[in-house]
C-alpha cells in the first residue's frame, strides 16, 4: 500500500494518510520496542508522500502537529472523528436473551464493564486497585468488574495483583475472546461502563456504551473527552482515589445514574454513515 502511495504521489496524485494515534511515538513506554521503532520509521517516511493527514481526533491532530513542527513544510491536517454506533444494533437497544452465551454464567449481576485489550496503556491495573478499595468500603454491594478483551503486553503488574488477592479474583471476570454478540450483551446488561485508559487515539468503547444508552466513568486523558463530551464523567487516570470515589458514587446513586442515562439516550450520536460521508468530503476537498 505504501509503495502504491509513493508511486501515486510521484505522478502528482494526492495521498491522504489516516493517523489513528501517535502513541508509539509519544508514549513508547506503553508499547513493545519493536512497535515503537517501526511506527516512528513509518511516520518519518510518510512525510515524503502524504498530501494531507487525516486524524481521528483533535488530540491526535495536536500530537501530529507537534511532530511535524520539527520539519519544514506545511501539510494540511484534518480531523475525522469516529462513530458511536455499534454496527448492526439500533440506538438504546435492550437486552434480548441469546442462546449459547455461556460466558454469562461466569458473571455475577450487577456488573461494571470495561472493554479493550488488557495492556498497560488501558490501565486495568488501576481498576483492580479501585475494586480492592470498593470491596473494603462496600463489601457485598460491590458489583462484579468485567474485562472484555484479549491479553496484550506489559501486564505483569496486573496479573500479579489479581493472583495475589483471592477476594479480588472473586469480584473480577475476564472474557478474553468476546465476540461482537458477546459485547452487545455486555453493553446492554452492564450497570455502567468504565474506561481509565492512559492514552487513546479516539476511544471507541466509550461511544459504543453510549450507543446502548449506558453512562460511563472515563479517563480525562488525550482524546477521550471528545467522544462523549458532557454526557459522561471524567477522572484523572493516575488518581486511584478520584476514580474510586466517582465509581462509588455511580454504584450507590441510582437516581444520578438514571438521569445521566436519559441524557445519553436523547443525545445526537454519530453513525458510521456519518463518518463515511465526512471522509468523502475530506478526500474531495
Amino acid at each position: 500500500v505504501e509503495k502504491r502511495a509513493r508511486r501515486h504521489s510521484k505522478r502528482g496524485g494526492r495521498v491522504s494518510q489516516v493517523i489513528y494515534d501517535l502513541i508509539p511515538f509519544r508514549y513508547p513506554q506503553y508499547c513493545i520496542d519493536s512497535l515503537a521503532k517501526k511506527f516512528n520509521v513509518f511516520l518519518n517516511r510518510s512525510r515524503s508522500f502524504a498530501s494531507q493527514y487525516i486524524c481521528i481526533s483533535e488530540a491526535t491532530k495536536k500530537d501530529l502537529l507537534d511532530y511535524l513542527s520539527q520539519f519544514d513544510g506545511d501539510v494540511p491536517v484534518q480531523v475525522w472523528p469516529l462513530a458511536h454506533e455499534f454496527e448492526g444494533c439500533q440506538r438504546n437497544e435492550k437486552y434480548l436473551a441469546s442462546p449459547g452465551q455461556e460466558f454469562l454464567e461466569k458473571i455475577q449481576l450487577p456488573f461494571v464493564l470495561c472493554v479493550g485489550t488488557i495492556e498497560v496503556r488501558k490501565n486495568g491495573f488501576a481498576l483492580l486497585k479501585v475494586w480492592q478499595q470498593l470491596l473494603k468500603e462496600l463489601g457485598d454491594k460491590t458489583p462484579q468488574l468485567v474485562f472484555a478483551g484479549k491479553y496484550g503486553w506489559k501486564i505483569e503488574s496486573f496479573q500479579d495483583l489479581l493472583q495475589s488477592d483471592t477476594a479480588l479474583q472473586q469480584a473480577v471476570t475476564i472474557i478474553p475472546q468476546a465476540t461482537d454478540a458477546d459485547l452487545v450483551t455486555l453493553y446492554q446488561r452492564c450497570l455502567f461502563f468504565v474506561y481509565p485508559s492512559l492514552a487513546e487515539g479516539w476511544g471507541l468503547p466509550v461511544g459504543e456504551a453510549a450507543w446502548f444508552g449506558k453512562y460511563s466513568v472515563v479517563s480525562s486523558s488525550s482524546s477521550l473527552p471528545e467522544v462523549c463530551g458532557e454526557l459522561v464523567d471524567y477522572v484523572d487516570p493516575s488518581n486511584i482515589t478520584e476514580i474510586t470515589q466517582s465509581i462509588k458514587r455511580t454504584i450507590l446513586d441510582e437516581d444520578y445514574r438514571k438521569q445521566r442515562e436519559k441524557n445519553i439516550a436523547r443525545a445526537s450520536l454519530r453513525t458510521w454513515k456519518d463518518v463515511a460521508l465526512h471522509l468523502n468530503q475530506l478526500l474531495q476537498g
